[in-house]
């Protein structure tokens, strides 16, 4: 102990103890990892709604049935910014749905662009 009592800190005010510092990277890691499954989630939930949607789409799937319409629902907001971008060929009563695959494609790469940032914003 210093001369006037007190604690001498200055050696632990600029970072702290190595251990202290391992476990916070750890932390980080742990949240970092947390946060990317996540959004795989999510991303894989959308991802399922929107392959029924083009299953549906394909086989024709009477509009009426409560589980197409609930796909329908819940797909329609994310295939509408890409509903005039391709046309989507019929094939006997059914539509081949290009919109919803690209919607896919566009949502995968999404994802993993949140993923990265979220490993760049929680590891360090």
């Amino acid at each position: 102990m210093p001369a006037d009592n007190q604690p001498d800190h200055a050696e632990h005010e600029d970072k702290p103890p190595r251990e202290e510092h391992a476990a916070a990277e750890r932390r980080g890691n742990i949240a970092a990892r947390k946060s990317a499954r996540a959004v795989w989630i999510i991303s894989g939930i959308i991802e399922a709604l929107l392959a029924f949607r083009i299953l549906l789409k394909l086989v024709a799937a009477n509009p009426s049935s409560p589980f197409t319409q609930l796909v329908y629902g819940l797909t329609a907001p994310l295939v509408y910014p890409f509903r005039n971008l391709v046309n989507n060929p019929s094939i006997g009563n059914g539509v081949l749905e290009f919109t919803s695959i690209i919607a896919i494609l566009v949502y995968v790469f999404l994802t993993w662009v949140l993923i990265e940032l979220a490993l760049l914003l929680f590891k360090r």
